[in-house]
């Protein structure tokens, strides 16, 4: 199967005077899985659909290789896409459903045979070619999808949110065996969703997206540990934002100091790209739940709190602590912990590496 990498050169798409995508500049890896990802309207879908050629760009250029396929019809591109309601053709059998991108590509009725059921063996859904697509759960016809689109053998796979309409426990499932899928067949694939769990579980890379534009691009890890603003930050799973003023600042260290009393060390290298800071500075300090511990005895980073409000996962045990009149949230192990109760007084530790000193003024794109 021949890969393609997908290039974006200051992409712009237009709706009257909405601008649903602007200028985006990226660029796709042969083989990877790549999500788009970000609340509803930020521009994500606009984009997946100008790659697969159901629209075109207002401005800007759009590349598989180094061809140039900006105003290239969406059945020249051989690309494939699998939509959110699926579109699947309920008066077909999932033989013909299958085969319905074969039939218009004028593929030989006995190739087509042999390709519809390669396809259905690779999404384990042998055997079914005679069932109704009414016989079929949600996780069968997201699966009969996905076959439809493989069978032609496309270069580029294109999935539009594929998993919303599942329910949770088959939309975990369900994601594990498209990645398989993805991997075993290393064929280019970029992946549209809102959800933060299933970005980070699938994917090579990610980008994080806002109003029509790119804040950033990354691993999962990167993505997660050092986000690039205070949007990212937040919509990147959970975070605690702690306003401070920098007291002192070296190579390897900077004190903080959050409302009159309270000051800890967070490491100074841990940054937001591109910021250096000075003494004086208000900064935001980021912070994730399960990075803080609540320990029993004093020691360095260690500041008091009251525990306000606790909620039992099972997993985990999280904590809402009042600490010199902000609310942070703190994550903990569900066993081998003693329980905290609301109104108790705790220690907690705050880890210098597993802080991010941000702007505290951040607004920016990255």
């Amino acid at each position: 199967m021949t890969l393609s990498h997908v290039k974006l050169k200051n992409v712009t798409k237009c709706f009257k005077d909405v601008k649903a995508v602007d200028n985006v500049n990226l660029e796709i890896k042969k083989g990877e899985l790549f999500t788009f990802l970000g609340p509803s309207g930020c521009g994500k879908t606009t984009i997946l659909r100008m790659i697969a050629g159901f629209y075109y760009p207002t401005e800007g250029s759009i590349y598989f290789d180094d061809k140039d396929v900006t105003y290239l019809p969406a059945n020249r591109r051989n690309a494939a896409m699998v939509f959110q309601s699926y579109a699947l053709f309920p008066h077909l059998s999932v033989e013909e459903n299958v085969a319905f991108g074969l039939k218009v590509r004028k593929v030989p009725q006995k190739e087509q045979k042999e390709m519809v059921k390669r396809a259905l063996e690779m999404v384990k859904l042998a055997g079914y070619e005679k069932r109704r697509i009414d016989q079929l759960s949600g996780g069968q016809q997201q699966r009969v999808a996905l076959a439809r689109a493989l069978v032609i053998k496309p270069t580029i796979l294109l999935l539009d949110e594929p998993l919303s309409n599942l329910d949770a426990k088959l939309r975990e499932e369900t994601r594990w065996e498209i990645r398989k899928l993805q991997k075993e067949l290393g064929i280019t694939t970029i992946y549209v969703t809102h959800d933060q769990s299933e970005a980070m579980a699938m994917s090579d890379r990610i980008a994080v997206m806002e109003g029509g534009k790119i804040q950033q691009v990354g691993t999962p890890e990167e993505i997660y540990f050092k986000p690039a603003n205070r949007f990212v930050a937040s919509f990147i799973g959970k975070t605690n934002f702690i306003e401070a003023v920098i007291e002192d600042f070296s190579h390897d260290s900077a004190l903080v100091r959050v409302g009159d009393e309270i000051r800890f060390w967070v490491d100074s290298t841990c940054r937001q790209d591109g910021y250096i800071p000075y003494r004086g500075d208000r900064v935001t300090i980021s912070i994730r739940p399960e990075a803080m511990e609540i320990v029993d005895r004093p020691g360095k980073n260690v500041v008091k709190g009251r525990v306000r409000l606790t909620e039992f996962t099972g997993v985990t045990m999280e904590y809402e602590v009042e600490m010199g009149g902000i609310t942070l949230h703190i994550s903990t192990p569900g066993i081998g912990k003693e329980k905290k109760s609301p109104g108790d007084e705790v220690l907690i530790h705050l880890p210098p590496r597993n802080m991010l000193i941000m702007r505290g003024d951040d607004n920016e794109t990255a």
